[in-house]
């Protein structure tokens, strides 16, 4: 499935709303604190309502969630395996420690356990009425998990998931996501270990929440996500069209189907039976009407004919005017890519060409670089482009890239927010262009949302400031003040900025100084703010302060 901007904000909200504590707000039910010991596929059953007591005997460990900011789910199954064999066990925050001497193929006894049928409620809830089922602790209950010895892994279940992205129907999505056909053969491996074959990718590994590697995932077959909630895939090298060889994991739900891969040893990215809806099967492809890879997406509505090398272009005109397809693409002319793109930020995203722009920033935290229209930045001319990874050694400060082809739309996709071109490919990159800012703008411009929008991505000089003390509990964020305006400098760009400056060392510079940077809408926060970000030592000049 496309990224929908409202599920960025609603997974964010899952990691910093749901606690260890959260079981539905059901008791213990009529069978007591202890339950009835039972398969998982009778947990699995409709027949069991939520709220019942549950205990499971000897079923067998196949995931554990120890990585990243939120900790301690674990996967469990029937050793048969199968439908519906397997569950998710949401233990409380007094069992961690429990659930940390866990790993795959483990057996283990649960009591005092009762099933849920989890889904987000309330104002941005899930209203397709689908749920997660999972085993929690009752309240006034003690969820118990004991070991009692070791076995094989059951065999993850062979899951073809192109098959069951075709019968995903588009038509059905906000009421029932996407039909009853889809949803039922996906929710028969909820909970289980599964493997699959010649899995696409969509997309690159990018952020959904505020947290860490934990909260990245991505668009692959099935119409389903891949997301790194067990292990780190933020620098998988995985990318749009690339194909999964197989991809095995627990299937999990929550707004979306998901899969959690445990290790890397759990995919590979190395395939070569993936069936591509882009023009390198043909333009046809592209044009034909078909959901060719089974995602959910026909055509120039599918990622595949949208961005990558293999996207289809059709014939492309560098002079045209604004606003021409280009196959799949809109066709920005040179000097107007970033700007166009920017007008439309507050619209869903759209695959986009963009014709000689400039590097002008790169993010220290390798996740990609600011381009601008010019060599002469100039206000609503500048963009972010999203690499995930490190980008290429020629995206240097000062490079014109030819072309710039990938996806713009709103980051993030609730307000305020900036345009970001993700999954990008680019043309024939040449160096040695001289880099100019937007001019020196009143912090009192900057600072604002609403005056400062227009600059953001944009490199400009503020000064003379002075450059105060670290930002309350900020890392490596320092206070510029003019007069009573106060803006934030950051080091996304560049991390030492002290050094070498002429105003203190390490990355704590004093004194006044002009300064020149990005201007970025930092969102991390308990609320939205701008940040300038010089990106080396000479962006930061010693100056007289009045």
């Amino acid at each position: 499935m496309r990224n929908t901007p409202v599920f960025v904000a609603l997974l964010s909200c899952f990691f910093a709303c749901r606690s260890s504590s959260d079981n539905g707000g059901v008791d213990a039910g009529s069978n007591g604190s202890n339950g009835n010991c039972v398969t998982i596929m009778q947990v699995q059953s409709d027949s069991m309502p939520p709220g019942t007591a549950v205990c499971l005997n000897q079923v067998v460990v196949t995931a554990v969630d120890l990585f990243g900011t939120r900790t301690g789910d674990v996967w469990v199954e029937d050793p048969a395996g199968g439908p519906f064999s397997g569950v998710l066990v949401f233990p409380p925050a007094s069992a961690l420690s429990t659930v940390q001497s866990l790993q795959p193929g483990d057996i283990v006894n649960i009591s005092g356990a009762v099933k849920d049928e989890f889904a987000l409620n309330g104002s941005g809830g899930d209203t397709t009425g689908r749920t997660d089922t999972e085993l929690d602790e009752p309240k006034g209950g003690a969820l118990m998990i004991t070991k009692t010895g070791t076995g094989p892994v059951p065999a993850p279940a062979v899951v073809d998931a192109t098959a069951i992205g075709k019968l995903y129907d588009p038509t059905q999505a906000a009421t029932n996501g996407g039909g009853a056909a889809f949803n039922a053969a996906w929710e028969m491996w909820e909970g289980v270990l599964v493997t699959m074959s010649n899995v696409d990718a969509f997309g690159s590994p990018k952020s959904f929440g505020s947290g860490g590697a934990d909260q990245y995932d991505l668009n692959i077959s099935g119409d389903a996500r891949m997301e790194g909630s067990l292990m780190d895939i933020t620098n998988s090298g995985i990318k749009v069209d690339t194909c999964m060889g197989t991809l095995t994991g627990v299937v999990d739900y929550f707004f979306e189907y998901l899969v959690y891969p445990r290790t890397s040893a759990d995919f590979n990215t190395t395939g070569t039976g993936c069936v591509f809806e882009n023009a390198a099967a043909g333009s046809a492809a592209c044009t034909n009407g078909v959901d060719d890879d089974g995602n959910g997406f026909t055509d120039c509505a599918d990622l595949g004919c949208e961005v990558g090398s293999n996207a289809y272009l059709g014939t492309c005109d560098a002079g045209s005017a604004n606003g021409a397809t280009c196959g799949c693409s809109i066709n920005y002319a040179a000097g107007s890519g970033a700007s166009q793109s920017n007008s439309a930020q507050a619209t869903t995203s759209h695959p986009v060409i963009l014709h000689n722009v400039f590097v002008t920033g790169i993010d220290t935290a390798n996740r990609g670089f600011w381009i601008s229209d010019a060599a002469a930045s100039a206000a609503g001319h500048g963009s972010f482009v999203f690499t995930s990874s490190t980008p290429p050694a020629s995206i240097v400060i000062g490079a014109e890239l030819a072309t710039l082809q990938g996806v713009a739309g709103p980051f993030p996709a609730t307000t305020p927010n900036t345009v970001e071109i993700s999954d990008p490919t680019m043309g024939t990159v040449t160096t040695g262009a001289t880099i100019t800012s937007a001019g020196n703008i009143p912090i009192t411009t900057l600072n604002s949302l609403t005056t400062g929008a227009t600059y953001r991505d944009v490199l400009v000089t503020v000064g003379p400031v002075t450059i105060g003390a670290y930002a309350a509990g900020a890392h490596n964020q320092l206070t510029l003040t003019s007069g009573t305006d106060k803006l934030t400098m950051d080091d996304d760009n560049y991390f030492g900025y002290g050094a070498g400056s002429g105003l203190g060392s390490g990355n704590a510079p004093t004194g006044c100084a002009n300064i020149t940077g990005i201007l970025e809408l930092n969102t991390a926060g308990s609320a939205a703010i701008h940040t300038i970000n010089p990106r080396q030592a000479s962006d930061i000049v010693p100056a007289t302060c009045n």
